[in-house]
């Protein structure tokens, strides 16, 4: 019981670091089929198996993959203090321009990545589908990082949105599970399988809670959604 008067304080309070949460062992029982899409020229079903890529994937992978590389080819980026997890912030937002998903993440030396991509036209995504993508780039980017030489084997995604929280952190994919919370799941299996002991985690951000990290991912998927794709690295 907090005393009276007394507000209670979010762990990443005017921080983008820090030690936490729960745990992450998944087994993914749907069997995806990956579709590759130079359009959106029609909305996505919720009950369907099959995930359609953005036009943007090819782009923004190759890119992710580059700046991935070379900020650990600086052996003095990203590569030390590698105790504490390493917090990958996501966000998605859906405008009438269009839709658009993110990641921002900042190391303890104090290099920082931002991923942005562009989804498509609005009407193809819902705002928590493009929050899904926003947790899809994270995973997509700390399978990146361990490629290139990332020591560190303990991560959080951290979240604003309470059905990608749920999908980080439960077993199952629940009833006609949305086809991109399904490759949520089936890509933290892939790397937990590849990498000996790796820990993801997840935690919920609630929005406006002067947390650095969520406002930067913030403001990245409204560019995102702007139709800007790109990845950022500051070193």
């Amino acid at each position: 019981m907090l005393p009276q008067g007394t507000r209670r304080i979010h762990p990443l309070h005017g921080a983008t670091q820090s030690l936490l949460f729960s745990r992450s062992r998944h087994t993914p029982l749907l069997h995806l089929k990956f579709a590759s899409s130079t359009t959106n020229s029609s909305p996505m079903k919720r009950s369907s198996s099959k995930l359609t890529l953005p036009a943007t994937h090819p782009l923004f992978m190759s890119s992710l993959q580059r700046h991935c590389s070379a900020l650990l080819k600086d052996p003095t980026a990203g590569r030390a203090l590698v105790l504490k997890p390493l917090v990958l912030y996501v966000d998605g937002s859906r405008r009438q321009v269009g839709a658009g998903a993110a990641m921002y993440t900042e190391f303890a030396d104090g290099s920082v990545i931002t991923a942005k991509m562009h989804l498509g036209p609005p009407l193809n995504y819902t705002s928590t589908t493009a929050e899904y993508w926003g947790a899809l780039i994270a995973l997509e980017s700390i399978a990146q990082l361990l490629h290139h030489g990332y020591r560190g084997r303990s991560f959080v995604i951290a979240t604003d949105n309470l059905c990608v929280f749920a999908c980080l952190t439960s077993t199952v994919p629940g009833h006609r599970p949305n086809p991109v919370a399904v490759a949520v799941q089936k890509r933290k299996e892939r790397i937990r399988k590849q990498y000996l002991l790796f820990q993801l985690q997840a935690l919920y951000t609630p929005g406006h809670s002067d947390i650095v990290g969520n406002q930067r991912a913030d403001r990245a998927a409204k560019a995102a959604a702007g139709g800007e794709t790109s990845v950022g690295m500051v070193i």
